[in-house]
């Protein structure tokens, strides 16, 4: 007979949320929590069971035919605008993306969920990633409701912790000015320690952390290029353009600094490289806190705002479309776009 035992957490503040229980079955281990009491915790564990007893799965359903199924069950075409609709379908494009179109909706684990978010997330504004999880989470939701799937692995994700993109009122992952973004570029040139060089590089190419980090000497091509060897899609892996005078800097600085046994050219720590982010902005005197990727954020809505062509702008950021720039950035082109309507409005005037 399988042991069911019920555990109170005194850490959960909501008292209705503070019991759950945990069996193991087939030496496997199984948990629910969120229960207001001890009994409920109780029927529920049951319920579990006898779900795992009785069949492995509920629904052999892929997740896009569930998703699709469900959409038409709620008769969301007729019933939201266009605008909501997109969502929805772009949500399921993006989950097939990642997952492939053959996933079976009883597949996805929490982990696998929190991956997709972490994927996603990357360069997204908190808004953006909202969007696509209320769309997702609401056919998981619906599944786990009907017994379809046991769990729901869209359940407690914390979307901030993997949104690390711009919304229109989160202006403090930008660099507040023009001014002290070029200036942090000229003290990063002024400075010989490996980590400025590093955060030199992601100023003037808008590369996330993680490209740069792994950059070696081969990545360093004619023509004053840089290879960045992405990791998020086809199209993150690119080459970009510097000055030739950038070229010549980089290259004078490497030959100055020993030479690693793997290879990299930088192969630092995200801390060593935030420490040292944050050393400049006080010996600067620049007043406010920034994360290493307000550089490549402030990169693009430089050359956005110097009149650089979107489509430009994407392919140096890696992104897979104008889109994504678009999604990701649409405050700053609201911005412009107002501009030039002043501008057109005045030549009439």
């Amino acid at each position: 007979m399988t042991n069911i035992t019920i555990q109170e957490r005194k850490d959960i503040k909501d008292k209705n949320k503070r019991f759950r229980y945990v069996f193991h079955y087939k030496n496997k281990r199984y948990r629910g929590g969120g229960f207001p009491t001890k009994a409920i915790a109780r029927q529920k564990a049951r319920e579990h069971l006898e779900q795992l007893e009785g069949s492995p799965v509920a629904t052999e359903k892929t997740f896009s035919k569930y998703y699709t199924d469900w959409l038409l069950l709620e008769n969301k075409k007729e019933e939201i605008s266009k605008k909501q609709y997109y969502w929805y379908t772009r949500s399921l494009d993006l989950f097939n993306e990642y997952f492939g179109e053959d996933i079976k909706i009883n597949e996805i684990e929490k982990i696998d969920y929190r991956n997709f978010l972490k994927w996603y997330g990357d360069d997204r504004a908190f808004s953006t990633l909202k969007k696509v999880h209320s769309c997702l989470s609401q056919v998981f939701k619906f599944a786990h409701s009907e017994g379809d799937i046991f769990k729901d692995p869209t359940y407690q994700a914390k979307l901030r912790t993997y949104a690390t993109g711009v919304n229109q009122a989160d202006e403090d992952k930008f660099i507040k000015s023009t001014d002290d973004y070029l200036r942090l570029i000229e003290y990063f040139r002024s400075r010989k320690e490996r980590s400025y060089l590093l955060l030199f590089i992601i100023a003037i190419t808008g590369s996330r952390f993680s490209e740069t980090n792994k950059l070696t000497e081969k990545d360093l091509l004619e023509g004053n290029r840089i290879h960045l060897r992405g990791t998020k899609n086809e199209t993150s892996d690119r080459i970009v353009a510097i000055s030739e005078k950038d070229m010549n800097y980089i290259r004078k600085r490497i030959d100055e600094l020993p030479k690693k046994a793997n290879g990299m050219i930088f192969d630092l720590s995200h801390n060593a490289g935030l420490k040292s982010y944050r050393k400049a902005f006080k010996d600067l005197n620049i007043n406010y806190d920034r994360t290493l990727h307000s550089l490549r954020h402030t990169h693009c809505s430089y050359l956005l705002r110097k009149g650089i062509n979107i489509e430009v702008v994407s392919k140096r950021l890696g992104h897979k479309s104008t889109t994504t720039t678009r999604e990701i950035y649409s405050h700053i082109l609201k911005e412009l776009e107002d501009e030039n309507a002043k501008k057109i409005r005045d030549l009439f005037s």
